[in-house]
C-alpha cells in the first residue's frame, strides 16, 4: 500500500483500540485492512498488561488465525454471546454512514458478529467514501445459507417489492437501479 495511507490506517486503528477498548471486554474482530493494525495493537495492550480479561471472537478464519497470531485470547458466538464491542471495516461508506459490508466475501458471519455487539466501531479510510452506496459496489452482495433459502428468498422479495414502490417515485431511478443489478 501506499506509505502515508498505511500509517494514516494503523493511527485510525491504534485510535480506535485505545479509546473504545476496555479490560474484561468480549470483543467481535472482523476483516478489512485496517483491521490488521487495530488486532496487533490489541494484542500489544494485552501484552503489555495494560488491558486484561479481552476475548476475542472471529468473523472469519483470517481473523481467528490475526487473533492467535498476536496472542489474544479466542471465543466463539457460543461461548461469547453477546459482545461489547464489534471491530470491522466496511467496503463502502455513505454520508450517513450507511455501509456495504461483504465485498471481500467475509458475508454472514461478519454481520452476525456485529449483530451480537452492544456497540460497533467501523474503522476505514478516505477511499471507502462514497457520495450514494454502490458507486463502488453497484451489486449488494448477500449470502444466503441453505436452510434459509425460502425465507431469505421471501424477505428479499418483500425488500424489492417495497424498493420499487419507492424507485418508481423517484428521480433517480437510472442510479438506483443500476444499483440493484
Amino acid at each position: 500500500g501506499i506509505p502515508g495511507m498505511e500509517a494514516a490506517k494503523r493511527a485510525a486503528a491504534v485510535l480506535a483500540v485505545q479509546t473504545e477498548v476496555n479490560s474484561g471486554m468480549c470483543v467481535g474482530i472482523g476483516s478489512g485492512s485496517t483491521i490488521v493494525p487495530a488486532v496487533e495493537e490489541l494484542g500489544r495492550l494485552v501484552k503489555a498488561g495494560d488491558l486484561t480479561g479481552i476475548r476475542c471472537v472471529p468473523s472469519s478464519f483470517q481473523a481467528q488465525e490475526l487473533i492467535l497470531k498476536n496472542g489474544l485470547s479466542l471465543s466463539s458466538l457460543d461461548q461469547t454471546p453477546s459482545l461489547d464491542l464489534a471491530l470491522d471495516g466496511a467496503d463502502e461508506v455513505d454520508p450517513n454512514f450507511h455501509l456495504i459490508k461483504g465485498g471481500g466475501g467475509c458475508l454472514l458471519l461478519e454481520k452476525i458478529v456485529i449483530d451480537a455487539a452492544a456497540r460497533v466501531a467501523i474503522l476505514c479510510d478516505y477511499r471507502k467514501r462514497s457520495p450514494v452506496l454502490g458507486t463502488f459496489f453497484p451489486r449488494v452482495p448477500i449470502e444466503i445459507v441453505p436452510v434459509a433459502r425460502v425465507p431469505v428468498a421471501r424477505r428479499l422479495a418483500t425488500i424489492v417489492e417495497r424498493l420499487a414502490a419507492v424507485l418508481l417515485r423517484s428521480p433517480r431511478l437510472e442510479c438506483i437501479c443500476a444499483w440493484l443489478r
